[in-house]
């Protein structure tokens, strides 16, 4: 199975059985965390650091200039949403990035 298809089936799963992966603590932060923690797996794995193109994907999405990292940018475009919401969000976008950088692996930095 190839990589790509692997990290979209992990994000479905973290959607709809998050409770197997996160037993206390469901917050917006604990997700945060795990997924920085998965991202940085792929990076070292794939021998490829793409965190700064996944943060310009997601502030061209938000239409934000800057350099806010990602995952704070969610709960800051999104004052008004649940965390429960936020989660989603996030879980959202990371799919979407992936779907829409299929070759994230070969994906160099300007």
């Amino acid at each position: 199975m190839e990589i790509t298809e692997t990290i979209l089936q992990d994000i479905n799963h973290l959607k709809t059985r998050a409770g197997m992966h996160f037993i206390d603590d469901k917050s917006y932060y604990a997700m945060k965390t795990f997924i920085t923690g998965y991202i940085s797996g792929l990076c070292f794995s794939a021998n490829k650091n793409f965190f700064s193109h996944l943060n310009r994907w997601q502030n061209a999405k938000y239409k934000k200039t800057g350099n806010i990292i990602w995952t704070e940018l969610i709960p800051y475009m999104n004052k008004d949403k649940t965390d429960e919401e936020l989660r989603l969000i996030l879980l959202n976008n990371l799919e979407q990035y992936f779907k829409e950088n299929p070759d994230w692996q070969n994906i160099t930095e300007e």
